[in-house]
Parts: C-alpha cells; structure tokens; sequence
C-alpha cells in the first residue's frame, strides 16, 4: 500500500513538473513571437498625453486590458517601466508569467477579487493587498479585469477596489492588427500575424476617490468598462476590423 502511494506521488511530481516545463517553453516562444511581430510589423502608438507622462515618470497606475487583448500589452509600456501583473493561478498563469518576464513584467498570482462574491475566492485577497503594496511602494500594476474566464469584456470590480485602496489611476490599453487570428475561445484571444501592421492604444486615465460610495463605484466601474471597450472598437477599426 505504501509503495503504490508513493509511486503515485512520484506520478504526480512529474506530471507537475513537464507540465511547468511545457508552459514556461510556450511562454518563452510567445514572447520571441511578440518581438517578431513588432520588429516586423508596422506598429503605431495611440497614447492618453496625461498616461503617458505618467508611464515616463513612473507613477504608479494600474494598466487595464481585455484577456482577449493580452497578446501585446508587454510592448505596451517603456522597457524601463516595471509593471506587477496579476496572473490566473491555473497553468495559463505559468506562461504568461515567462511571456511577460522579458518585458520587465513581474507576476502576482491569483484571480482578480470580486467583493460581491468573497465565498468565491481564489487567492484573490491575498492577490489583492499584494497589488496595493507594490502600487505604495511606487510601482505599476496590471492585469486583466475580466479574466480568468469571463464574461469576455465585463469588468469585474477588483481594479476599482486595487485603484481606491492604492490611490492609482486606472489607465485602459487595448491593441488591434490588421491580420491575426482570434483564438474561438470565450475571450477570441487576439493573435497578430508577423508583419502586419498594428495599433496600440492607451487611454486617459481614470481617478477613484478614496472617500466613495458603492454606488459611484459602480458608476466608475462602468465608466472604465466603456473606456476600455471603446478603446478596443477604435482599434479594430483602425485595423479594418469589425
């Protein structure tokens, strides 16, 4: 009976472990891939003026993204600009931490918190008063507000908590390309062909008063929601795409 316990764990280590290694391969692959496409396509940078004097200056902010639009926001910002991303804690999370790593994007683990439903929790809190430390302590944050499963381009109301909390703008960016494929997922997954021509777009920044209501915090997470969705439209459409 032991020997077959441990045989089963022995099982278990290396499933764990190639399944690591396979993810950490992929996401080296996707960030060669990111580089290829921006050194082969004709990208252009659409930038907020305020945001981007706060990328350059290094204030802090947390950078909102679709997880459909996931593939080149690690180009999004300065090289030099540390950014703390929030990751799923499932496997995916293992590769777009090694995507992400050579961009100067760190990772904190685990699922945006959602205030309304904390039996729900994924490692969320924890997650949570992580971001807010790294925003006190003068650096970026990130992460998709509506992953790791949706609803596609539905905003969650963590960022508006991590914003209030921290007293960071939240700043919407999204990118398109001309040719890409769209993964048929619940998120269509955005990938863009080498040597198509591109768009990134970062928005204006948006403010959350410490001192607000439940209400108004709604209202700006609906606010943001439209920002960002508006932000992705105009991308698409300045890359013909409907």
């Amino acid at each position: 009976m032991f020997t077959q316990i441990m045989n089963r764990l022995r099982s278990f280590n290396r499933k764990i472990f190639f399944d690591t290694l396979l993810m950490r391969s992929l996401g080296r692959l996707a960030s060669v891939y990111i580089r290829l496409c921006l050194a082969t396509g004709k990208w252009r940078y659409d930038i907020d003026p305020e945001s981007n004097r706060r990328m350059q200056e290094k204030i802090p902010s947390v950078f909102l993204f679709w997880h459909g639009r996931l593939m080149m926001m690690s180009v999004a910002k300065p090289q030099a600009l540390r950014v703390e991303m929030l990751m799923t804690l499932n496997k995916a999370g293992l590769m777009t931490e090694a995507m992400t790593k050579p961009f100067n994007i760190g990772s904190v683990r685990g699922s945006a918190f959602n205030p309304k439903k904390p039996e729900k929790d994924k490692g969320g809190v924890r997650a949570l008063k992580s971001l807010i430390r790294t925003l006190r302590a003068g650096v970026s944050v990130g992460f998709t507000p509506d992953g790791p499963r949706g609803p596609a381009r539905q905003m969650t109301e963590g960022a508006v908590f991590t914003a209030k909390l921290s007293g960071a703008a939240l700043i919407p960016v999204s990118f398109s390309a001309k040719r890409a494929l769209a993964l048929n997922g619940w998120d269509r997954f955005m990938i863009p062909l080498p040597f198509s021509p591109g768009v990134i777009k970062i928005g204006a920044p948006i403010f959350v008063p410490y001192e607000i209501s439940q209400e108004e915090a709604e209202a700006v997470r609906l606010q943001t929601e439209q920002a960002l969705n508006d932000l992705t439209d105009q991308a698409d459409a300045e890359c013909g795409r409907s």
